[in-house]
């Protein structure tokens, strides 16, 4: 008796091999979508297809391949992103395809309209799932991203991917919302990409006697650093500090200020990260635009309250006054209020980081990510 062919599928996404098999270590660690190591960890065991990982990847001359959890990792050599966007992704799409072409898959799930990997839709004919990291037509609407030629030829490219894709996955209803703006017709899913599992075991203690909160992500205006640093400058200067985890353009123009209590750490592996988070009383995430934040979704995952705005999808779960403060408007004064009201407040903090704490990790659980991904290959392949 022949036996039965499993269907394959191609995923093509920036997930580096090393990063498998609970050794990520995020941000800090040279991981940018920190969500995807955990996904294919919870394929393991679960999937019954034939998956293939195909990584663009600097740091090899020659398409290499190793199996771990079931499931095949390629990583192909990657040139210059600055000649791909020029000639939209000619290099890349040819070197991917290249694989494609060898592997036959039955359907290719690509992430992220920022990559090269999108481009491989204008010349396969199989189902396909684009899953979103965030919407460049709608952050360069807003100003959000750097003003240079190269993201304004990235994003030009995103709506012909969106109409060629057979499903498009969003982590929240802002982020579906548009995408529908740019194609109508599309179908669109909506799958939270959960947190590493190691954040869910971190407690928090938060020290009564040192109150101070946390900014995680890109040191830039679209993350509201600006009105951070802003609201810190208001009198009288803060009682409580701000610790900055990450990195960006403007951090050297912040720090030049000497800002009373603005301190800055630079990117953190997840260990450093965790460790910040867990003394901490807060974090506080003053976005102009975000799809579905990491920073927000780890602090969650340990149980601190959230400062945030209702400008992407963390304000689907981060409800005011319950879970977090949300400083609607974005000002200065706004922002500094709802600082204020924490830090004065111990009981205050530790009761909005114990409600709906259950709720939240169940809903940003890696384990779901994973099960909605295979409900949807079912679904395309029967």
């Amino acid at each position: 008796m022949i036996a039965k062919r499993k269907k394959g599928i191609a995923i093509l996404a920036d997930m580096p091999r090393h990063a498998v098999g609970r050794l990520a270590t995020g941000r800090g660690g040279g991981q940018a979508a920190t969500w995807l190591s955990q996904t294919a960890e919870c394929y393991a065991g679960k999937i019954d297809f034939d998956v293939s990982w195909l990584t663009l990847d600097p740091e090899v001359n020659r398409v290499e391949m190793d199996e771990a959890l079931g499931q095949r990792f390629y990583r192909i050599p990657r040139g210059k992103m600055t000649w791909d966007i020029a000639f939209r992704h000619w290099f890349a799409k040819r070197k991917l395809l290249g694989v494609i072409r060898e592997l036959q898959p039955d359907l290719v799930h690509l992430w992220g309209t920022e990559s090269s990997y999108p481009s491989v839709l204008e010349a396969v004919n199989l189902p396909s799932i684009l899953s979103m990291q965030g919407v460049l037509t709608e952050l360069r609407r807003l100003r959000v991203l750097p003003d240079c030629w190269r993201m304004r030829r990235q994003s030009s490219y995103e709506p012909t991917w969106l109409g060629m894709a057979s499903i498009i996955t969003t982590e929240s209803k802002w982020a579906m919302e548009r995408v529908k703006r740019i194609v109508p017709t599309a179908e669109v899913r909506i799958v939270e990409y959960g947190v590493n599992p190691t954040f869910f075991d971190v407690p928090w203690q938060p020290a009564f006697d040192d109150p101070y909160f946390v900014f995680c992500g890109a040191v830039c205006w679209g993350k509201g650093i600006d009105v951070l640093a802003a609201a810190m400058e208001i009198e009288p200067a803060p009682k409580w500090r701000c610790c900055v985890a990450g990195d960006g353009h403007l951090r050297s123009a912040l720090q030049s200020r000497g800002i009373p209590g603005l301190e800055f750490s630079g990117l953190l592996t997840w260990s450093e990260l965790q460790c910040l988070l867990s003394r901490a009383w807060a974090l506080v995430h003053p976005t102009r635009a975000d799809s579905s934040p990491n920073a927000v979704k780890e602090a969650r995952a340990i149980g601190l309250p959230v400062i945030t705005t209702v400008h992407g999808g963390q304000a689907e779960y981060i409800h005011h006054e319950v879970n977090g403060l949300i400083a609607d408007p974005l000002t200065p004064a706004n922002l500094r209020e709802a600082l204020d009201r924490i830090a004065s407040d111990f009981h205050f903090a530790r009761q909005l980081g114990e409600n709906r704490l259950q709720e939240d990790r169940a809903h940003l659980s890696p384990e779901r990510t994973a099960t909605e991904f295979i409900s949807i290959y079912d679904d395309v392949l029967g």
